[in-house]
């Protein structure tokens, strides 16, 4: 067996996964891949193929298994290089990258606001023992940018949902494992860690949690506009994202 792919849309806690990951002697953790070649492309400078960022990637491999990151909507990382997600998977296949795991959110509405909070704040992690600051943000349910697209809050929601499922489609004849942030991570991320080590065969050991929750505070105290927003949902017949704990 070889290395791994996380694959994830971000705000999914893939920072305190791979941060325990990491911490394995057995795992070599590489964070999102991709994101420097985002940042490059932005500016107008040149990168290269995909194929060639991967065996770059591949080229420092000092662990028995690495393990890199790929966020999977159309708009973010297969946007850099204008390609599709079976094209994506099949490179990563041919560098030798054949097991996979999907680290997903189910609360759509959470995922967002966090991604929200943290484009007005910048602050993306929070490490353990440091205290959340509450950010209140008006959330505009008409024009949400994620990536490299703008669109409304549920056009979001069925992308999300159209995405894991075309995902886990073309997964479903490789070795893959999913990992639920609000089963496996958000009340322990020891869970979700012992469920990877376990799926990738390896000892979990002993690690330490070294990040915490960005938004420990409810809708209501988060959104300026909580009552406009549940409205929404509701109608939507998206109501369980707005039940607490």
């Amino acid at each position: 067996m070889g290395d791994v792919v996380i694959w994830h849309i971000g705000r999914c806690g893939s920072t305190v996964l791979g941060s325990m990951l990491n911490q394995n002697p057995a795992v070599q953790w590489e964070n999102e891949i991709f994101r420097p070649l985002l940042l490059r492309k932005r500016a107008g400078q040149r990168i290269p193929s995909m194929s060639e960022a991967v065996a770059a990637v591949s080229a420092r491999k000092q662990k028995p298994v690495q393990a890199v990151e790929v966020k999977f909507l159309d708009a973010q990382h297969l946007d850099i290089f204008g390609t599709n997600l079976p094209d994506m998977l099949a490179m990563f296949l041919e560098r030798g990258f054949d097991r996979f795991v999907v680290l997903k959110r189910r609360n759509h509405l959470r995922r967002m606001v966090s991604h929200c909070v943290a484009e007005v704040t910048q602050q993306y992690h929070v490490e353990k023992g440091s205290v959340a600051d509450l950010q209140p943000i008006v959330l505009d349910p008409g024009s949400i940018r994620v990536g490299e697209k703008r669109q409304s809050l549920l056009a979001w929601f069925r992308e999300f949902d159209d995405a894991y499922a075309r995902l886990g489609s073309l997964l479903a004849r490789h070795p893959h494992c999913e990992v639920v942030y609000e089963e496996d991570l958000e009340s322990d991320p020891r869970i979700g860690f012992r469920k990877v080590c376990a799926f990738l065969g390896i000892e979990p050991g002993q690690v330490e949690v070294l990040f915490s929750r960005t938004n420990p505070f409810s809708l209501a105290e988060i959104l300026v506009n909580y009552d406009a927003i549940r409205e929404l949902i509701e109608r939507a017949g998206y109501a369980s994202m707005l039940v607490e704990g």
